[in-house]
């Protein structure tokens, strides 16, 4: 069948000194991940790049695009080994920079908070798998093993919703969107203050792979937080998904969601 293209962004040398192996035995994770998803309808290029900036990266993706047509960007490793974007803050709030991948997408380092618009449909999929210095290559490569462990694994989806109760409204117009296709397509996320991280368990299905979350985060704890007027409740915390027997996909809308630069 027709197949779809994407590209694996790294650079070996910084990658492989960070997770304590060889360039080689990287390589052939990477090697084998690529056949796996070669398999499975996708085409990965690996693209090695030493110690980049954000526009070298930019335009080693847009090279790719050119001659391949991408839908999936891959990255491996984290700031450290491939930058990120850092847009000037124009929030207001206490953050005088973000962080982002969003040029990888966009393929441009324009700003959204200037004014720059784009389209989610033209878009390319972007993904980070995400490393730190001293991590061990086993730890790092167990999420190859587990993707290619897992297959067929979402082929039944069971979701999940959590919402902070002001945005009750919002996320369950997305979550019904995400949700259409599968047996729980008339169901509706929770919201918090109703659910507190001392009761999140209870509600959680055991076999629930597709979670959803539009919380508050933090950038000083582990918690995802809830609200309902100056309300800001724990919901949840890492540990909450241990009651999980399945392998899941996460969802999420909080600040400091993703935020992986530094840590």
């Amino acid at each position: 069948g027709l197949k779809e293209n994407g590209v694996i962004v790294t650079d070996l040398s910084a990658l492989s000194n960070q997770l304590g192996t060889s360039k080689e035995t990287l390589t052939s994770l990477i090697s084998e991940y690529t056949d796996f998803s070669l398999n499975n309808g996708i085409s990965y290029s690996l693209v090695d790049l030493q110690n980049p900036d954000v526009e070298t990266v930019i335009n080693a993706i847009s090279q790719n695009n050119r001659s391949s047509k991408l839908k999936y960007v891959f990255i491996l490793g984290n700031e450290a080994v491939i930058p990120t974007m850092e847009y000037e803050n124009q929030s207001q709030d206490g953050d005088k920079t973000i962080s982002s991948d969003l040029p990888y997408s966009t393929l441009t380092t324009k700003s959204p908070f200037d004014g720059f618009e784009f389209s989610a449909r033209k878009m390319l999929r972007v993904g980070r798998l995400v490393s730190y210095q001293g991590q061990s290559f086993e730890k790092f490569a167990s999420y190859f093993r587990n993707v290619m462990n897992c297959r067929g694994a979402f082929s039944s989806i069971t979701p999940y919703g959590l919402s902070a109760k002001v945005w009750k409204k919002e996320t369950d117009f997305e979550y019904h969107n995400v949700t259409s296709n599968t047996k729980a397509a008339n169901s509706l996320p929770d919201s918090s203050p109703e659910i507190t991280v001392s009761t999140v368990e209870n509600y959680i299905p055991r076999d629930a792979n597709l979670l959803m979350f539009n919380l508050h985060g933090s950038n000083n704890t582990k918690f995802w937080y809830g609200q309902d007027d100056d309300s800001y409740p724990e919901a949840i915390q890492p540990e909450s998904l241990v009651v999980l027997n399945a392998p899941y996909i996460i969802g999420v809308e909080a600040c400091y969601g993703a935020n992986f630069c530094g840590n």
